[in-house]
């Protein structure tokens, strides 16, 4: 078996992520770009570098026993651990982070602040971004598995610095958080069956 690539993977955010006015406002500026991105969807996913999900774990139920096993056999008192009632979506932080490259006059990071706006707003009634797709490829580049983070909320963008003393491009970073109520995974071969 080959070592994983940590670079086998795709992830973009929904096509409607950004609402039309958003996208409206940096229209004229995306289209001066020489690269053949036509909409802001496009330019926020194109800058993904990463995707970070929280470690899944659980802490465990100590009972003390009395003695007595379940089949009232006489044995040494202790503690035995059990899992917890809890359901699986409560294993982890149901958090995802994407990592964003931070573009020229940091349009990315303005174009997703907006958003974050926008979605925050009285007049937006939908509570839920549409659903964030994560794939994962094999070492041949075949799709191996989907991951599909429901009902999203978009929950955080890191802080941006402006400094008079960083006068070089730099490659730079910032992130942005959404929470999940649900996640499934899927192979290609459900997906097929589902499809059909």
């Amino acid at each position: 078996m080959l070592s994983n690539r940590n670079d086998l993977f795709r992830i973009d955010l929904p096509i409607h992520f950004i609402p039309e006015d958003v996208s409206n406002k940096y229209k004229d500026y995306i289209k001066r770009l020489p690269l053949q991105i036509t909409s802001a969807i496009d330019l926020v996913n194109y800058s993904i570098q990463s995707l970070t999900i929280p470690a899944f774990s659980f802490e465990p139920v100590e009972q003390w026993s009395s003695g007595l096993d379940n089949m009232k056999t006489p044995k040494k008192g202790g503690s035995r651990f059990y899992r917890p009632a809890v359901n699986v979506s409560g294993l982890s932080e149901r958090k995802i982070t994407l990592t964003l490259q931070l573009l020229d006059g940091c349009i990315n990071y303005w174009i997703l602040l907006d958003t974050f706006f926008k979605y925050y707003s009285h007049e937006n009634a939908n509570p839920f971004v549409q659903d964030i797709i994560h794939t994962i490829f094999d070492s041949e580049g075949n799709n191996l598995i989907k991951i599909i983070y429901k009902d999203c909320v978009f929950t955080g963008l890191s802080e941006l610095t402006s400094s008079y003393a960083e006068t070089m491009p730099d490659f730079k970073t910032f992130t942005i958080d959404f929470t999940f109520n649900t996640f499934e995974t899927k192979t290609i071969e459900e997906l097929q069956t589902f499809i059909k």
